[in-house]
């Protein structure tokens, strides 16, 4: 794991940290890989045993062994033979001061650790990350034509105010896909009807493979363009999800001291009245807390399970001095006799045509169930929608950082495992396995 920090005003503490991760991902490039991000929020950094950076590692070992499953290993071996290699997964950890004061002090440094994650998102961080799709963007525009075809994807996550950091470096980017690809004008006072636009015969192109947003603290407003041009489209059926926003019910940080933060902010900046209804909500409210803009409920199969925080301990970072193990909070479902469980909506256990079919004709924006889980369409979504905004039950994610939970993580890598697969399946022109039939 590589570990990029900035301060206050966007700029790099060490730049070496952000060419170093550069140069890991360059050279990870003969060989399959999958770079995870994660930009850290509010209350949080890059400092030692922060519980961010202990739950991150945890996202990282999942991946490794989702997709070190069978079908995946014998999908790649079709793709370029005679490698058995695992995947790479790589993390980069962004960091910044989203914690100024101690305990509950700092949920009093809203305006200032909001305005420094609008100068994160805009200097030094954001070439950064233009920099990580650049290189995703030569490598796969490289691939089909390469006879040696290793596998490269970026995910990039954003918790809280790194969300706003995320969405600042993403948003700007996918707006212009979405536009030259014939999107009608989306003008905020004007809402567009859901498939009011072209229907497309290729899959949209996003920032990387996939960007995840959780809990998010930017204003609706921020993501309301972006919102209209995507629901307009008609997607291909090879579409898969380019952004998904995840917000969870139970976020008291972002559904009531946010709008509180922004009324304040608005008195005390002088900006002009707020007039209109539609424009003063989205305004006022956190992405995920305005009801036009959701598109999907994230819940538990069986509604009954109980959702509690529990202490982990994990070795700490060799740098990190006077720490042997860091302490951390990780959630997960209590234990029950007996409850609902449902077949995951695809399967990685085994390598065959019928299974890699099912993957290249799965709807990611229609009823997805992974390990309990389930993503089902909650109104205002449009089939292999390319952006989706999911209101997530306390059960699946807890308050503003209870984001770190078995049910979210587990959910999590088996969707983006799957998102994996089904972007790299053309690659595989006969869908056939090795093994199949043996």
């Amino acid at each position: 794991m590589h570990f990029v920090e900035a301060d206050d005003y966007g700029w790099l503490w060490d730049p070496q940290q952000a060419e170093d991760a550069l140069a890991a991902v360059r050279a990870s490039e003969q060989i399959d890989t999958l770079v995870v991000v994660f930009v850290a929020g509010w209350h949080h950094s890059a400092r030692c045993c922060d519980d961010n950076v202990s739950g991150f590692k945890e996202v990282l070992k999942a991946l490794q062994i989702e997709l070190g499953r069978d079908m995946y290993k014998e999908a790649r071996s079709v793709i370029h033979p005679g490698s058995n290699a695992p995947v790479h997964v790589m993390g980069i950890y962004i960091g910044w001061r989203g914690r100024a004061l101690p305990g509950l002090l700092d949920y009093a440094t809203f305006w200032g650790r909001k305005a420094a994650a609008t100068r994160v998102g805009e200097t030094d961080v954001q070439e950064f990350l233009m920099d990580l799709r650049t290189v995703y963007e030569l490598h796969n525009s490289a691939l089909r034509m390469s006879a040696d075809r290793r596998l490269f994807g970026l995910i990039t996550i954003g918790h809280s105010f790194g969300g706003q950091v995320v969405l600042r470096a993403a948003t700007t980017f996918i707006e212009q896909e979405l536009m030259l690809l014939g999107a009608p004008s989306a003008y905020l006072r004007r809402p567009l009807a859901a498939g009011s636009g072209p229907q497309l015969h290729a899959p949209v192109s996003g920032f990387g493979d996939l960007v995840v947003l959780i809990n998010p603290a930017v204003e609706a407003a921020a993501y309301q363009r972006l919102h209209a041009l995507g629901i307009s489209m008609g997607y291909d059926a090879s579409q898969t999800p380019v952004m998904l926003t995840i917000s969870a019910d139970n976020d008291k940080p972002r559904s009531v001291f946010f709008p509180i933060g922004r009324v304040l902010g608005e008195v005390f900046t002088g900006k002009p009245h707020l007039g209109d209804m539609r424009e003063r909500e989205m305004e006022r409210k956190a992405l995920g807390f305005v009801a036009e803009q959701v598109t999907h409920r994230l819940q538990p199969v069986d509604p009954n399970v109980e959702l509690e925080g529990k202490t982990r301990t994990a070795p700490a970072d060799p740098v990190c001095a006077g720490s042997d193990h860091c302490a951390y909070t990780w959630y997960a479902w209590k234990a029950q006799a007996a409850g609902r469980h449902e077949a995951d909506s695809l399967m990685a256990d085994e390598c065959s045509p019928q299974v890699l079919n099912a993957i290249a004709a799965h709807d990611f924006s229609a009823r997805s169930v992974f390990s309990d889980v389930e993503l089902i369409p909650a109104g205002g979504n449009v089939p292999h929608q390319a952006l989706i905004v999911a209101s997530a039950s306390p059960k699946v994610i807890d308050g503003h950082n209870g984001m770190f939970s078995q049910p979210l993580l587990q959910f999590l890598t088996r969707y983006i495992g799957f998102v994996e697969a089904q972007r790299f399946l053309p690659l595989m022109p006969q869908r056939d396995c090795p093994h199949h039939g043996a």
